[in-house]
C-alpha cells in the first residue's frame, strides 16, 4: 500500500487533478484501506486542520466487486441532516469539493459492511487535496 500512495503523490497527477480542480494542487495526503465484513467508519469531521473556505477530499476505489446491498457506502452529510450517497464503482477517481459555513459539511461515514459481503474486500485510497491560494 506504500508503493501505491506514493504512485498517487507523483506530479503529473497532481497536474491533471489540478485541472480538474481549476486550482493547483500542492499536496496530496492519502491513506489506504480495505473494509470487509463488520467494518464501519463513524461520523466524523474529515476536514484538515487549515480554516479554508473551501476544501477537497479525494477517493481511489479499486473495488472489484462490490454489491450496494453489503453496506459500505460512504455518505456525506449537509448541514441539513440530508445524507448525499458517494458512488462506489471499481476503478473510479472521486473529488468531492467542500465548503465551510455552506450547505454541505465536512461530515462523513462509511455504512456498516454486512455479512452478505462475506470475504469481499471493499479497497479505497482515501484523502485530502491541499491547493495553492
Amino acid at each position: 500500500p506504500e508503493d501505491l500512495i506514493l504512485f498517487f503523490n507523483r506530479e503529473d497527477l497532481h497536474d491533471f487533478i489540478s485541472n480538474i480542480i481549476g486550482i493547483k494542487v500542492e499536496k496530496i495526503n492519502l491513506f489506504y484501506y480495505q473494509f470487509s465484513w463488520k467494518d464501519y467508519i463513524l461520523l466524523h469531521d474529515s476536514s484538515s486542520e487549515k480554516e479554508d473556505d473551501e476544501s477537497y477530499n479525494i477517493i481511489f476505489d479499486f473495488t472489484a466487486k462490490w454489491d450496494e446491498q453489503w453496506g459500505g457506502t460512504i455518505f456525506y452529510i449537509d448541514n441539513l441532516g440530508d445524507h448525499h450517497k458517494i458512488l462506489s464503482l471499481n476503478n473510479t477517481l472521486t473529488i468531492i469539493k467542500k465548503k465551510k459555513n455552506k450547505q454541505y459539511s465536512h461530515k462523513q461515514y462509511l455504512k456498516y459492511i454486512n455479512h452478505h459481503a462475506k470475504n469481499n474486500k471493499k479497497i479505497l485510497i482515501m484523502g485530502t487535496i491541499s491547493t495553492q491560494k
